[in-house]
């Protein structure tokens, strides 16, 4: 019993250090924000939020996974072998779970393992069509976001090597964080440098060449989705949609809290910060995002005028309150798929108990 327990103990002690350092750059980032903001003022624009105008962005947000569910199984039906049919009710729920994982989990790819796993078991026989589905929904994604942070370069040119190194309006402050999250980039690739050490056992080499095998099957077949045509139009454009959307619902929380942002500075600073959150440097971009806005905001001059006897909001309180609302707006948006996905893990289990097939219950 012991020696079928210490394998996995030994991976997560493996697996760990890069958690903690994660842990530890996200804490070092948090605790700078709190040392510099005027936590009265961050509670005096909060208090003062438009709330009718946040419960619209809240009841809006749902409609991203719709248009999420959509793109996926759009790619599901045109997956190698004649496509993969799953009922549009099932890949809602699939991708609600999915953006559930995303938040609740440390890192941006929880819900794509768990919209892989879920679409192995619905389709056993097809599952690397399946995982090359998420894995090109993925890549529409980002290839789309790239393409959109560089219109918004173009259209918004902030300096952000100077924002994060000091040289930018008000910007000084920023130096501590920026070498933080480069002493945790440089600890990573440290840390990897361990993992090749640790990989000489060969039940960890077995494992490695597993998980490389499956993942350049999937990539291979993730990759025909990109060879022109109206897959890789239509799969751009509906990702181009959803990536509008959401920057529209941000620009409402921004109405909302009084922020002077016009739309095309949000559409503007949007695909930079998703993609620098992306970076495996913190949790969830947690610390890292705050950071960035602030830079951008001070660079712009972003603040909140008040009424007559009270001071203007500074624009760190201003992009902290506006990142406390987008986190708090993707929590409250994901929880639903949590449920969905307990709700739907206990009738599959009860399925079983009665002697069903729960394998493929959508």
């Amino acid at each position: 019993m012991s020696l079928a327990v210490k394998p996995k103990r030994k991976a997560r002690a493996r697996s760990s250090p890069g958690l903690i350092l994660r842990l530890a750059v996200t804490a070092g980032l948090l605790g700078f924000l709190a040392l510099k903001i005027e936590w009265r003022e961050l509670g005096r624009l909060l208090l003062q939020a438009d709330g009718w105008l946040l419960a619209s962005v809240a009841c809006l947000a749902p409609l991203t996974v719709l248009g999420l569910a959509w793109r996926l199984q759009y790619l599901l039906r045109k997956a190698t072998g004649g496509g993969l049919r799953l009922p549009f009710a099932a890949t809602w729920r699939v991708t609600w779970g999915g953006q559930f994982f995303n938040s609740c989990l440390p890192g941006a790819t929880g819900g794509d393992v768990y919209k892989i796993y879920e679409l192995c078991r619905l389709f056993p026989q097809a599952g690397a069509a399946g995982a090359a589905a998420v894995v090109a929904d993925r890549f529409f994604a980002l290839l789309a976001l790239v393409g959109l942070a560089g219109v918004s370069l173009a259209v918004v040119p902030l300096p952000w090597g100077r924002l994060l190194g000091g040289g930018g309006s008000g910007g000084g402050g920023l130096i501590v964080p920026a070498g933080i999250v480069w002493g945790i980039m440089v600890g990573s690739i440290l840390l990897a440098a361990g993992g090749v050490t640790a990989a000489r056992s060969p039940e960890c080499r077995t494992r490695i060449v597993r998980l490389l095998t499956g993942t350049a099957q999937a990539v291979r077949q993730a990759l025909r989705y990109f060879q022109g045509g109206s897959i890789t139009w239509i799969g751009l454009g509906l990702a181009v949609v959803v990536h509008s959307f959401n920057f529209w619902l941000v620009f409402l929380l921004t109405r909302a809290l009084g922020i002077g942002l016009a739309f095309f500075q949000v559409v503007a600073l949007m695909p930079v910060l998703l993609l620098a959150v992306l970076l495996p440097v913190t949790i969830n971009g947690h610390g890292l995002r705050e950071v960035l806005m602030i830079g951008a905001f001070t660079w712009l001059q972003v603040g909140v005028g008040t009424g007559v006897g009270d001071s203007a909001i500074g624009p760190r309180e201003c992009a902290v309150a506006l990142s406390l609302i987008m986190v708090a707006c993707d929590l409250v948006c994901a929880l639903p798929g949590g449920v969905l996905f307990f709700l739907h893990r206990r009738n599959r289990g009860a399925t079983a108990q009665k002697g069903g097939d729960a394998g493929n219950h959508f």
